[in-house]
C-alpha cells in the first residue's frame, strides 16, 4: 500500500509486463539499497538513493526516469489525529494544483 509499491505496480501493469514475485518489502530505502546492492534483486528506491548507488558504483540504474505520468508527491495523515487548518489548507491546495495537473 506505499506510495512506490503502487508506482511499481503501475509501472508494470502499464507496459503490460507481467509482476515479478516480490521476495523483499522495507519501509527503508538505505535497507533495500543495501539488499540490492549485496543480492541478485532488483527493486525500486527514490532517485536520490538511486545515485547514490551508482556514484558507489553498486547500484546500475535500468530505467533512471520513469517519465512525468506520476504524481510527484503523496500526501498521508494518520487519521487518528485533526489536522491543523494550515495543514488542511496545504492539502486543499495541493489536492487542487493536482486535480488541474491532471495528476490525480
Amino acid at each position: 500500500g506505499s506510495p512506490l509499491r503502487e508506482l511499481s505496480d503501475n509501472l508494470f501493469t502499464r507496459n503490460k509486463v507481467l509482476r515479478p514475485a516480490v521476495s523483499v518489502e522495507s519501509s527503508s530505502f538505505h535497507q533495500m539499497r543495501y539488499l540490492i546492492a549485496r543480492s541478485n534483486l532488483i527493486g525500486m528506491v527514490p532517485r536520490s538513493i538511486a545515485l547514490q548507488g551508482q556514484a558507489a558504483k553498486d547500484l546500475i540504474l535500468l530505467k533512471p526516469d520513469l517519465g512525468s505520468d506520476f504524481a510527484p508527491i503523496s500526501l498521508l495523515f494518520r487519521k487518528e489525529f485533526d489536522q491543523p487548518p494550515l495543514i488542511e489548507e496545504f492539502a486543499r491546495v495541493v489536492c487542487a494544483t493536482a486535480k488541474e495537473m491532471k495528476l490525480r
